[in-house]
């Protein structure tokens, strides 16, 4: 079905019981569906004016839809393989880019991209069972990559209410989670890098500017929660290798935080709490079940934690401003604990 002027579909469907149905209401929208094996289906809708859409699904019991509403919109899917599911949302806005790639079996990408404009995404999924999520609303020029190659893994990203948010998302392995919330805010950036099985990964940067996240976990059941509110340019990078470390990173109600956390080896535990402004903290743990906890409030304070080897615990709390704290524990079953209040600067 076509209403406007200058609109070209062009189906082919090979093998039995392929469904198309294409809807174009506007000028010079192009839509190619092409379907290759049994019970394929395709939905495009295109109401707008230079819109374009390609579908390309060869298998079986394939499904994608595309539905796109503004001017200028681009949307191509590929599906290869069995029981893949593909949802394209662009609606109201104009120059929206979406690229769906899915290479296996009962693999399913949701792309919903609302009320804004040159908002970009691209998904890849090679393997079985994997999910991806992708929203982007009420915002311009944001832009997410999701790639994810194994069985079972899951990502959600959500960039809604800003403006630059740049999201990207690589997951090698099986059943790994990754959630990316930006919401409320501009420039903010998200990556994450998962290679391993059973890793979890969750940024959560709402209600401030220019914040930044980097996350890359190599290894097996490792969990790394980051959180950015209320806060201006706020800057965090996690680092674990090995097996079933946990790092907390919170930074909350304050600007110009920082914070690094590195972590090789297995069975280590970072907590890192930030609430003010100009705080810093590195921590880096080598080693196995070692747990660092920093806890700060104010402005200026810097922390250092490094610990080598295994069954050592730090905790270091700062309150106030223009505190500094280092500890360095080399060895086993060493513990320590720093405790700074006031408003002078201090060395530990």
């Amino acid at each position: 079905d076509q209403d406007g002027g200058l609109n070209g579909s062009l189906v082919l469907q090979t093998g039995n019981e392929n469904t198309s149905d294409v809807l174009q209401a506007g000028y010079v929208n192009l839509s190619v569906v092409a379907q290759l094996g049994n019970e394929n289906s395709s939905d495009v809708i295109q109401t707008g004016n230079g819109n374009g859409s390609i579908v390309l699904q060869t298998g079986n019991d394939n499904t994608s839809e595309v539905e796109q509403n503004g001017d200028f919109n681009l949307s191509l899917v590929y599906q290869d393989g069995d029981g893949n599911f593909s949802d394209v949302d662009q609606e109201r806005g104009n120059n929206n880019g979406s690229i769906v790639a899915q290479i296996g079996n009962e693999n399913y990408s949701d792309v919903d991209q609302d009320n804004g404009d040159y908002n970009g995404s691209i998904v890849l999924q090679i393997g079985n069972g994997n999910d991806s999520e992708v929203d982007q609303e009420d915002g311009d020029n944001n832009g997410s990559i999701v790639a994810q190659i194994g069985t079972d893994n899951d990502s959600d990203v959500r960039q809604e209410d800003g403006n630059y948010n740049g999201s990207f998302v690589l997951q090698v392995g099986d059943d790994n989670d990754s959630d990316v919330d930006q919401d409320d805010g501009d420039y903010n950036g998200s990556i994450v890098v998962q290679l391993g099985n059973h890793n979890e990964s969750e940024v959560d940067q709402d209600d401030g500017d220019y914040n930044g996240s980097i996350v890359l976990q190599v290894g097996n059941y490792n969990d790394s929660e980051v959180d950015q509110e209320d806060g201006s340019y706020n800057g965090s990078f996690v680092l674990q290798v090995g097996d079933d470390n946990d790092s907390d990173v919170r930074q909350e109600d304050g600007s110009y935080n920082a914070s690094v956390v590195l972590q090789y080896g297995n069975y280590n535990d970072s907590d890192v709490y930030q609430t003010g402004d100009h705080n810093g903290s590195l921590v880096a743990q080598l080693g196995w079940d070692n747990m660092s906890t920093v806890t700060q409030s104010g402005n200026g304070n810097i922390s250092g934690v490094l610990q080598a080897g295994w069954n050592n615990t730090s905790t270091v709390t700062q309150t106030g401003n223009g505190h500094l704290s280092g500890v360095l524990q080399i060895g086993a079953g060493n513990m320590s604990t720093v405790t700074q209040t006031g408003g002078g600067p201090t060395l530990d």
